[in-house]
């Protein structure tokens, strides 16, 4: 005798995935970069260091699926995005064209994908023409461009543009970190201009029902990112924001690092574990080394490792230059810290 059950997901037989970015339906005209309409574009208040590229971002959710707020562990205040939801970024560098001139091109778009309740990544790779990009190999990819360059002599320099393996998207968008880094809490929480309608994020995207129910009250003491390149925010608050944006993803408790550094925004400064502590790995032959030594940039392993590109780097994945704002910025603030008590 046989009878019939029901089909779970899980049992359906897996589909391939979309090997065009004009395949995934994301987008009303992927050439034009206009999302479909009723994806939900977004800015984040901290822009992550993504070797001097641009991004633009949206969410698309599917049907009337809703966000649940129930937070991950250690992930300040992160949602629980709905089975089906993708997150994409788009990511431009301004490139030398063929007439010699600088000019905006977009280089990948990454989408983070939610299927049976786990998370991956993917990314495409925009064609010289602008008109589509394609998906790439498991392992990645690296391309060599010519980027315009104000600061050179010539105007120009030549980059490798790294595209990143499947496994190193999860490296930074892990369960710690609550898998979803930019489309969160503290990230939206800014202002966004709505067709002519200013408004905070947040408070828009509950008016149009995105939630389960009403978001918590936000203090007005609350931690907030700021611009770390925005030189008329506070110093502190912008190398903090520059800290959890780029390293508390893996420098957090239950992340990947194997330091005991505390680096997210809600951890104040005093207990980061960072100021006057030892080095628990390497010291790069620096005398009396501090993983931040207050007034001294030179004994600091902190400092040194985001000045490097190879072995020690931080970040340690996927970037191939150097953020030279975030380097004066952070020896500004060493600098200016006070002496520590021994």
């Amino acid at each position: 005798f046989y009878r019939l059950e029901p089909t779970t997901e899980a049992d359906r037989p897996a589909q391939p995935f979309p090997t065009r970015l004009s395949e995934t339906g994301l987008f009303t005209s992927v050439a034009e970069h206009k999302p479909h309409r009723a994806a939900l574009s977004y800015d984040v208040c901290a822009p992550q260091w993504a070797d001097g590229a641009t991004m633009e971002r949206f969410a698309a959710l599917p049907g009337l699926e809703r966000i649940e707020q129930k937070p991950q562990p250690n992930a300040g205040g992160a949602w629980t995005l709905p089975n089906g939801s993708v997150l994409v970024q788009t990511l431009s560098l301004d490139l030398i064209d063929g007439a010699g001139r600088p000019a905006r091109k977009r280089m990948e778009t990454r989408l983070l994908v939610r299927q049976q309740g786990e998370w991956t990544g993917y990314s495409y790779r925009w064609n010289a023409e602008q008109t589509d990009a394609k998906l790439l190999p498991a392992a990645g990819d690296i391309a060599e461009v010519e980027v315009a360059d104000p600061g050179d002599p010539t105007g120009r320099r030549e980059q490798v543009w790294r595209f990143p393996a499947r496994t190193e998207c999860l490296v930074c968008h892990s369960r710690a970190a609550g898998f979803v880094l930019g489309f969160s809490p503290l990230q939206l929480d800014r202002d966004r201009d709505y067709g002519g309608i200013v408004d905070n994020q947040l408070r828009a995207l509950e008016h149009i029902g995105l939630f389960q129910g009403p978001l918590p009250r936000r203090p007005d003491n609350r931690s907030r990112l700021v611009n770390p390149y925005d030189t008329t925010a506070p110093l502190e608050a912008r190398v903090r924001s520059y800290l959890h944006v780029n390293c508390s993803t893996c420098h957090v408790q239950e992340g990947g690092g194997n330091s005991r550094m505390e680096l997210r925004l809600t951890t104040p400064t005093s207990r980061m574990r960072v100021i006057d502590a030892e080095p628990l790995h390497s010291r790069f032959d620096i005398p009396d080394a501090r993983i931040v030594a207050p007034g001294a940039p030179e004994r600091s392993v902190l400092y040194r490792r985001i000045t490097l590109r190879g072995t020690g780097q931080m970040p340690p994945l996927v970037s191939a230059e150097v953020d030279r704002e975030a380097v004066a910025m952070i020896a500004e603030w060493i600098r200016g810290l006070p002496p520590a008590e021994r």
